[in-house]
């Protein structure tokens, strides 16, 4: 799966930039992804900033992706270790309820036990 994510990404990613590319300038580039020096001349130092734009915006869209991503992987680790805590506390406090009923019970039992030896009648 995360193959296919990776090879999506990829693909989309080459696309946007020839469709960036070609919007710009106004030509595709060759198989190589290169730009024919006349095409290079005849744009001015818009287009050239245009591309150097474009980039920028992308690589800021990807850093902000991925921290998004990464504070989610962050806050469902942080909610899944507070459900276990929560687990442990809910199932330490059956057990400690259920021994003071058995410790109880002992007790009693003893309490029993010395008060028959104090009086045997």
């Amino acid at each position: 799966e995360e193959a296919e994510n990776d090879v999506m990404g990829l693909t989309l990613s080459f696309n946007l930039m020839q469709t960036a590319r070609f919007a710009i300038t106004g030509t595709l580039p060759n198989q190589e992804g290169r730009l024919s020096r006349s095409v290079l001349l005849a744009n001015s130092g818009y287009g050239v900033g245009m591309l150097f734009g474009v980039g920028i915006l992308s690589m800021t869209l990807m850093v902000i992706i991925f921290c998004m991503k990464e504070r989610e992987e962050h806050e469902e680790k942080r909610e899944e270790a507070e459900e276990r805590e929560r687990l442990e506390i809910e199932s330490a406090c059956e057990e400690g309820e259920k021994k003071p009923e058995k410790e109880g019970k002992e007790g009693k039992d003893e309490k029993e036990e010395k008060e028959e030896k104090e009086n045997p009648g």
